[in-house]
């Protein structure tokens, strides 16, 4: 029984992010935040950071180093509601583990 709970906590647990989205009429922005809830700290130390983004997906994911006993893997995926320009994405770290990501627009 000790071994399936030892196992257990080795096995991460998959979290969607909170994340925000916002537009203007030239650009899209989103900002995703690697914790549980926007109004709590963030995972600050992250590995195994993966971005996928394409013109029609956004997919986002990693793995937090600071959890304890259980292992926390945040990812984040969903489809454009219409087609962005993915190559003219920028993309910024910011403090307490968020991301920022600035697409244009397609017109």
């Amino acid at each position: 029984m000790l071994d399936k709970i030892e196992d257990d906590k080795s096995t991460p647990v998959k979290v969607t992010p909170p994340f925000t989205w916002y537009q203007d009429l030239y650009r899209i922005y989103i900002e995703v935040k690697h914790a549980n809830r926007f109004d709590v700290a963030g995972c600050a130390m992250l590995f195994n950071e993966t971005i996928n983004i394409t013109d029609e997906k956004f997919h986002v994911s990693a793995s937090c180093a600071e959890s304890q006993e259980t292992k926390i893997f945040y990812e984040l995926k969903f489809k454009f509601w219409a087609n962005v320009n993915s190559t003219t994405m920028t993309f910024t770290k910011k403090p307490v583990g968020k991301f920022l990501f600035t697409f244009v627009k397609v017109d």
